[in-house]
């Protein structure tokens, strides 16, 4: 067996991962680049080619491209992008790009996998000692007297004394408090909507799209924080684009508070591909101007 083959194996992941931002606050495809970036990491120093000659490749390394962490996750390329960037701004991965590729390492692997990593042989190692501890587990059993039937039917029956529940008294029996309902609505109007970024429009909308989605307080607080360390963004966007800030009601039915980055000081790159399209909008609504006014077109912004 190849020890270098990354596929076989497998890495610690700590239960303590559930209370760090990147898992709470982020979309989940980002955590998902980060689970492939722990499961490709090199376990032990290897090698590898950089285009020029054979390179040393450190514990917690390995190489990459974006298309390729793509195509292995099943997210997109741009969501990539920002998961990695929201992972280096963490500190929890670092990079280094080239014209071809990326370097990226897990920052502290080695101090979290230490002795926690296992080849599939010393797993299967493992598990052909349990199974003969189980086996002489068995053996053990069966060298034992066999119980005496009637033996074992008055044990039975003295189990079954034993377990007989006694009668409660019906007046010492106190109706245990049922909580009370959540009110959907209450909250919305009281404690949600007076916090929102935007109170100008579609209040009405909102108020549905929230009692669609809201079922429980846990929610409603959770939108609530959502909504708390996002509209400053949304009213700087608006101020700088001059543009209507982003209505609540559309921000509840797109589930806008799925997929906006938390982290703090974190601002992810646009997209070249999204930035290009943005420009040729642009360009294009600029010549239309211009053959309105019968004006030559522009090449470029």
């Amino acid at each position: 067996m190849n020890e270098d083959n990354l596929s076989r194996g497998y890495v610690a992941l700590y239960r303590s991962v559930i209370d760090n931002p990147f898992y709470t606050q982020l979309p989940g495809d980002y955590f998902k680049v980060f689970i492939f970036c722990l499961v490709r990491a090199a376990y032990k120093p290897r090698q590898y080619w950089n285009g020029h000659a054979m390179a040393d490749l450190p514990i917690g390394a390995f190489v990459a491209t974006v298309g390729e962490i793509a195509a292995k996750t099943g997210v997109s390329q741009s969501t990539v992008r920002r998961a990695l960037q929201a992972l280096e701004n963490s500190q929890m991965v670092v990079t280094k790009s080239t014209n071809k590729f990326s370097l990226y390492t897990v920052v502290n692997f080695e101090a979290y996998q230490n002795g926690s990593l296992m080849t599939d042989k010393q797993t299967a190692n493992n598990w052909a000692d349990k199974r003969q501890t189980s086996e002489q587990t068995t053996e053990q059993s069966t060298d034992k007297p066999p119980t005496n039937h009637r033996q074992t039917s008055v044990i039975r029956e003295e189990g079954k004394k034993k377990l007989q529940p006694v009668p409660a008294d019906p007046a010492a029996v106190e109706a245990e408090p049922s909580l009370p309902k959540f009110d959907s609505d209450k909250f919305f109007m009281e404690q949600w909507w007076p916090i929102v970024w935007s109170k100008a429009n579609a209040k009405k909308a909102a108020r549905k799209a929230w009692n669609r989605i809201v079922k429980d307080e846990a929610k409603a607080n959770f939108l609530t924080e959502r909504a708390k360390l996002l509209g400053p963004r949304y009213l700087a966007t608006a101020e700088k684009t001059g543009s209507t800030p982003l209505y609540p009601s559309t921000w509840l039915n797109d589930e806008r508070f799925e997929d906006e980055p938390l982290l703090p000081g974190f601002d992810p790159p646009p997209d070249p591909a999204e930035e290009a399209a943005k420009q040729k909008r642009i360009l294009a609504a600029i010549n239309r101007d211009l053959e309105e006014r019968g004006l030559p077109p522009q090449e470029s912004l």
